[in-house]
């Protein structure tokens, strides 16, 4: 799948950006930039693809993502908290910034070299670090100039220090940098995104983008990493937890709420890709909530 190139206006007066987003809901396309990105989501949940990983993501929720590696947020399609449902802050900076130059191959900056290398595939922060990471990242917007950049010197040699730092991408992933398929996986997920909770199949999504099913399924496949099936399924099992956690609807209601259409299925691939029962899983969340 390809993404889109998104440039980035440089910023004379500093040496790199820091931008916050507050909006609806995340609307950005399939996008990728030569920049190095750390993301935290201050409001809002949804899906978030990464080269070929697929997850749910909610407040708090902080990935650091590598150069030109793709990547999208999206919300559900019934999301709508306000005007200002959505909201992230985004701290960008060139590679070259922390990798070039003398001062940065000193031994004290070996574990910021490290994490940037490793970012290549994407990483993401454990859940428990966003009490601290998160203020880190704040401080960044009011600081002068000089007390900015070390501030992100800090906040960088911080999370290089983070246990249980967790990779995205597959270690096969390779980007495709193709404008046509890029625009084409763009409108996909659209697509999935806005109708994964009715009867989505192949054959229907394949001609609103002009492929047949089979050109479909190699070209999906080779963007993902799954098939079209196991995508449309994550979305849904996503979707579902979401509405355990947040709603009181049985467990029949959530099932046919997610798109799947019987119990039994639903079931299943909950199983399949959760490790635990609907039910088992809404109780663990209850007591982590209540505990």
């Amino acid at each position: 799948m390809k993404a889109v190139l998104e440039t980035i206006a440089p910023n004379n007066a500093h040496s790199f950006d820091f931008i916050t987003y507050a909006l609806p809901r995340f609307n950005c396309p399939y996008h990728y930039h030569p920049e190095i990105e750390l993301t935290a989501i201050l409001a809002g949940d949804g899906h978030r693809l990464v080269g070929d990983n697929l997850t749910t993501f909610s407040n708090k929720d902080i990935v650091l993502l590598g150069p030109n590696l793709p990547h999208i947020y999206f919300c559900p399609p019934d999301f709508d908290a306000g005007p200002v449902g959505a909201a992230a802050c985004v701290i960008r900076f060139d590679p070259a910034l922390m990798l070039n130059g003398s001062l940065m191959t000193a031994p004290e900056f070996g574990a910021i070299r490290r994490l940037l290398k490793h970012s290549a595939r994407g990483l993401s922060l454990p859940s428990v670090s966003a009490s601290h990471i998160l203020p880190k990242m704040l401080a960044l917007r009011d600081a002068d100039p000089v007390h900015r950049l070390l501030l992100l010197l800090d906040l960088l040699n911080e999370i290089a220090t983070l246990p249980r730092l967790e990779p995205l991408a597959s270690r096969t992933y390779k980007p495709m940098v193709d404008d046509v398929q890029s625009r084409r996986m763009e409108k996909i997920c659209a697509i999935i995104n806005e109708e994964f909770t009715h009867n989505l199949s192949i054959g229907s999504v394949a001609k609103r983008v002009h492929l047949s099913s089979a050109a479909f399924c190699r070209f999906f496949n080779k963007a993902t990493g799954r098939t079209f099936v196991q995508f449309v399924n994550e979305m849904r099992i996503g979707h579902a937890c979401r509405l355990l956690m947040e709603t009181d609807a049985t467990i029949a209601e959530i099932a046919f709420a997610s798109g799947f259409e019987n119990l039994a299925n639903f079931n299943r691939r909950f199983q399949q890709f959760r490790k635990c029962a609907p039910r088992e899983f809404r109780n663990k969340i209850s007591a982590s909530l209540n505990g």
